[in-house]
């Protein structure tokens, strides 16, 4: 249950992150730094990459409903943002 609790937050984390950003593209590495950096004093997180991309992808319907991702250059690197 903890972990669950953990990663809710952190999904929580990242949707605000974005939405106080809108308008600017984040790639899932810079997403997952300032979640590491834990700006809010909401805990540790260990988030990877590879989390923020999985999570984004998996949720869009739902939680991340609002969030556009397109990939940068065809190559595996998503970039994540909410238009204005």
């Amino acid at each position: 249950m903890a972990k669950e609790d953990t990663e809710n937050k952190a999904r929580l984390i990242i949707k605000t992150f974005l939405f106080a950003n809108k308008g600017k593209k984040y790639t899932s590495k810079e997403i997952a730094h300032f979640v590491n950096s834990n700006p809010l004093g909401l805990g540790k997180y260990n988030v990877t990459s590879v989390a923020v991309t999985r999570w984004i992808k998996d949720k869009k319907g739902g939680f991340f409903r609002n969030v556009k991702m397109e990939r940068k250059d065809g190559r595996n690197v998503w970039h994540f943002w909410v238009e204005t």
